[in-house]
């Protein structure tokens, strides 16, 4: 019989290597005959794998379960009887993915210089990098300062990440060096 599994994606933080995915496909013979099990179709890449003795089907690639690379699978099991002739029927396994939010990886300079009498808004390096394996409300980014700004010299854009001098009082007598901790957040919190 046809069926339908929904799955969560697998990620960095959940390796899925090996999960068992439903129930068992399970077959009758009228003749008491053992029914053997083979994925005949739909399991590009070698992706998942069928105990042909149980009917289990499990995940074989970490990719398998990548809901960027590919949100559902269509698999054809085909379940073979022991007796003359080898009789046959298959069904269809549907693998609906489930997208998980993954963080977002950052890609910052380490070390950036401005002048001192810098003005008001002037732009502080290339924005800041980062990016997001999630598409969608999950992909969108946003970027913040959370530490090293007691004085609120600096700001950021959210969207852009792009750093900007916020007041116009940076003096490198008083002050030459400045440790920013940055944080970059998804739609969902992820950081």
């Amino acid at each position: 019989e046809d069926m339908t599994v929904f799955v969560n994606e697998h990620t960095a933080r959940s390796d899925m290597t090996d999960a068992l995915i439903g129930q068992p496909v399970s077959g009758y013979d009228p003749d008491s005959d053992i029914i053997s099990y083979a994925l005949i179709s739909g399991n590009e890449g070698f992706a998942f794998r069928i105990d042909r003795i149980t009917g289990q089907l499990s995940v074989q690639t970490a990719q398998a379960l990548d809901y960027e690379h590919r949100s559902s699978w269509l698999l054809v099991v085909e379940g073979t009887d022991s007796g003359e002739g080898n009789l046959t029927s298959t069904c269809a396994i549907k693998i609906v993915l489930r997208d998980v939010n993954e963080k977002p990886i950052t890609e910052f300079a380490a070390y950036v210089e401005i002048a001192e009498n810098s003005a008001v808004d002037d732009n502080i390096g290339l924005p800041l990098k980062a990016t997001d394996v999630d598409s969608g409300f999950f992909g969108n980014l946003r970027y913040s300062i959370i530490g090293g700004n007691d004085f609120d010299y600096f700001r950021v854009d959210e969207k852009t990440g792009q750093l900007l001098v916020h007041v116009n009082k940076l003096d490198y007598e008083v002050q030459s060096y400045f440790q920013l901790t940055v944080r970059v957040t998804d739609s969902e919190g992820a950081d």
